[in-house]
Parts: C-alpha cells; structure tokens; sequence
C-alpha cells in the first residue's frame, strides 16, 4: 500500500500480523486513517480516541477520524462511495458539534443527489489524495513545508 501526499512523498507502509508475524496489507479504511494521523501529526494537531464529539444535543456523534488544535475541531467520514445518506449523516453531525466537516470518498463515485446536496450543504467531499487540503483550508502549514506550523 503505497501513500502519497503533496505529490512528491511515497511510503509504503505494512503492518504485522500479530499471531504469525506475517505482514500485511493495512485494509482501505486503515488507510485513510494513517493517512490523516500522519497529516494531523504533521500540523501539530491532535487525535480523538474514540474518534467522537458530544453536540450541542448532548449526543456523541461517531466520525471515522477527528483531529483538534484545541480550539476547532475537523472531523472526516470515510465513504467507499458516496451517496445522499452519508452526506446527510455527516451533515447533521456537522451541523450539531459544529466542526468542520470532510468526507473522504475512496473511489471518487458519488450519487448524482450526493453530489447537489454537498453542493447545497456546503461539504467538502475529497478524494485520498487531497486529504492535506482539508487542513490548509484551516490556515495550516504543515512542518514539512519549511515554514514552520500556524493556524488561522
């Protein structure tokens, strides 16, 4: 599995199995998540573990990934392909815990309705490959850039 960012970085990255130390491929969804751990890692932002927020409701909402500089927070939901469903969901969790929201579309397929409501919601759907964007769009640089780390 290969990871690539900014065009010009490119690792491979495995894992081992644990039972018989064999390794293996990380699976799809895992690789979105290293993904954005890398780049949130990157940006001096934080992780959430579990991966939640509590609303303004007062229910936690379950994200596929949330980072946090401690005072915003960017959530990412992860979709194979994306239609009105995920959309909808990622945007009442959105609109209830207010943090900016993403959705990462692996395969880049989304409904033709998906895509007018992303429109009319105002979510930003991206691709694997576009995932660093997510954080300059909150003013980050990452620390590979040279020029240090701000945040708007």
């Amino acid at each position: 599995m290969t990871l690539h960012w900014g065009g010009s970085y490119s690792r491979v990255y495995r894992h081992t199995d644990e039972s018989n130390h064999a390794p293996k491929d990380l699976q799809p969804a895992q690789y979105e998540r290293l993904l954005l751990e890398i780049i949130a890692a990157r940006s001096h932002w934080q992780t959430l573990s579990p991966p939640s927020l509590r609303g303004r409701s007062g229910v936690m909402h379950r994200f596929d990934f949330v980072a946090t500089d401690g005072r915003a927070s960017l959530v990412f939901d992860v979709c194979e392909q994306v239609s009105e469903i995920d959309v909808i969901k990622t945007y009442t969790k959105k609109l209830d815990t207010g943090a900016s929201a993403c959705i990462i579309c692996k395969n880049k397929k989304m409904t033709a309705r998906a895509r007018r409501l992303t429109a009319e919601y105002s979510l930003k759907v991206l691709s694997s490959d576009k995932i660093e964007s997510a954080f300059r769009a909150k003013g980050v640089r990452l620390q590979s850039e040279g020029r240090g780390v701000a945040s708007a």
